[in-house]
């Protein structure tokens, strides 16, 4: 590539190859390739340390070490995760006798998350080899360039949640996903009878409270492609994500009836 870079780009070196980039891209790109180098050495610092966590589940350790208590939604918010992704390393470090999830004594249907005693010693090693990782990782660096680099990175993060949140727009989700034969249609209709909220009725009550995606997401504290993949038939949703989609319809004026024969059903108050 030539000398001379472009006033609109910037020379990023990959691989010891020097290319140019478009500026407007070339931070997000660079935080992307930290990412997964950093991934890449903490995995193999774990391993080497023979810690028995894979680095999600020991993000999420760690983060309950320091916000114990916190419900789960609140916690895949923090985690910047989809809640489906959290439940499943937390069914895991459950298994492993690790955290544990208590009802919430203000709202027993959501659920706290609390670190047992057993994951102290762990925590400890998690947190030493991350911090060592982090150290050499600084190298070089002032405590106010790190400070900025945190703050750059922590403003694109929340750039990016605001967009999750608005990503999906209600038309391009209308119309239901296709349902296999029995299974899902059978467990959408044993759910509606227990008094949970169904995909289906999820999206008539949004399209006839005149809601998007992006307006229920951000008011039930969730992503939008939560809500999407909720729509689209995923019963497997925690309970109280859909409680959170409900409370919210149903604050904004929609009524759910029960399954009955006929199929479950909306109506809006007057």
């Amino acid at each position: 590539m030539p000398d001379r870079v472009p006033s609109n780009q910037v020379a990023v070196q990959i691989d010891q190859v020097r290319v140019c980039l478009p500026g407007e891209v070339a931070l997000a790109l660079e935080a992307l390739a930290f990412a997964k180098s950093f991934h890449r050495q903490l995995s193999f610092e774990f391993e080497a340390a023979g810690l028995a966590v894979t680095p999600a589940e020991a993000r999420v350790l760690l983060t309950v070490a320091q916000n114990e208590g916190l419900r789960q939604t609140q916690l895949a918010q923090l985690l910047s995760c989809e809640a489906m992704t959290l439940v499943g390393a937390l069914d895991r470090l459950q298994a492993a006798g690790l955290v544990k999830r208590e009802p919430d004594e203000n709202d027993r249907r959501a659920k706290r998350v609390l670190l047992r005693p057993a994951a102290i010693p762990l925590v400890r090693r998690i947190k030493k080899v991350f911090t060592e990782l982090c150290v050499a990782t600084c190298n070089g660096l002032d405590d106010e360039v790190a400070k900025q680099s945190r703050d750059t990175l922590s403003r694109m993060r929340g750039n990016l949640a605001e967009l999750a949140a608005g990503a999906y727009p209600a038309n391009r989700i209308d119309q239901p996903a296709e349902e296999s034969p029995g299974h899902d249609r059978e467990c959408t209709m044993e759910h509606n009878q227990n008094g949970r909220l169904s995909p289906s009725q999820c999206r008539m009550a949004r399209a006839g409270l005149g809601l998007s995606v992006r307006e229920l997401a951000k008011q039930a504290k969730v992503s939008g492609l939560t809500v999407t993949r909720f729509e689209n038939g995923n019963v497997a949703c925690p309970d109280e994500v859909v409680e959170a989609l409900q409370q919210v319809l149903e604050s904004s004026g929609a009524e759910f009836i029960s399954e009955d024969g006929c199929g479950p059903g909306v109506r809006l108050r007057k």
